[in-house]
């Protein structure tokens, strides 16, 4: 989609929500990153080693992140910033909060890493990159994105109420490159070409900010919200 059309796009969408946030069409327009339909909802299941994610009919979020994934949880042990950890006076294994919760992954970097790596078809299939989300239609280097955060819509413009703070990009991990050498018949992928190529091409990384609607009469949070994701849905992405 191109950016010139996700004024229109989220015009649209939002409806008088311009006015109900204080702010003009122009104004809001102008914090529009891009504009993109999600094709895919996936979850890596528990004790999954090489990082492969399901395809799923939908997906439940909570503060916690995707439900049933697992990345899910308020917190993770995992590995820290030497150099911050040690000034921090954090011991090793410190838990730390999790700001992997979901991973989003463009198509375009889907394309550009299976032409880098010369696979069949010029495609990997859904989920052999470990993504939740895959979406289709963003306008620029979706894994450079400068946008900050992300709101889902239902394909007729209706809010998901699901906001998603972005953290950064994914980096290349260990599990991909055996589950490709595996689905595409090769009898060895070495672990250090599939980084080296998808180096850039591997998505963001982001955590659920605000999940699920307010309670019925809208005058307050529910004490354990949620909120769900499904394929068609809207995705805008805001500086």
């Amino acid at each position: 989609m191109r950016l010139e059309d996700a004024g229109e796009v989220f015009a649209l969408a939002i409806g008088g929500r311009f006015h109900d946030a204080g702010k003009t069409g122009q104004e809001l327009r102008e914090r529009v990153v891009t504009v993109g339909i999600i094709t895919g909802t996936l979850l890596t299941p528990p004790g999954v080693t090489d990082g492969v994610s399901v395809q799923q009919d939908y997906l439940t979020l909570t503060h916690h992140g995707i439900v049933g994934d697992v990345h899910y949880g308020p917190g993770k042990v995992g590995k820290h910033d030497d150099l911050l950890r040690v000034m921090g006076g954090h011991p090793k294994g410190a838990p730390r909060r999790n700001n992997r919760q979901i991973t989003m992954v463009g198509v375009l970097d889907f394309w550009r890493i299976a032409e880098e790596m010369g696979l069949p078809g010029g495609d990997i299939p859904p989920g052999l990159l470990g993504e939740n989300l895959r979406i289709e239609g963003v306008n620029t280097d979706f894994t450079h994105t400068p946008a900050s955060y992300a709101v889902v819509y239902d394909p007729d413009g209706n809010p998901r109420r699901v906001t998603l703070s972005i953290s950064g990009i994914n980096r290349p991990c260990g599990g991909p490159h055996a589950a490709i050498a595996r689905h595409f018949g090769m009898s060895f992928l070495p672990n250090k070409q599939f980084r080296r190529v998808a180096e850039g091409h591997r998505g963001v990384i982001a955590e659920v900010l605000t999940p699920g609607p307010a309670d019925p009469h809208e005058t307050g949070c529910t004490d354990d919200p949620t909120a769900e994701i499904h394929p068609e849905d809207r995705v805008i992405f805001f500086t």
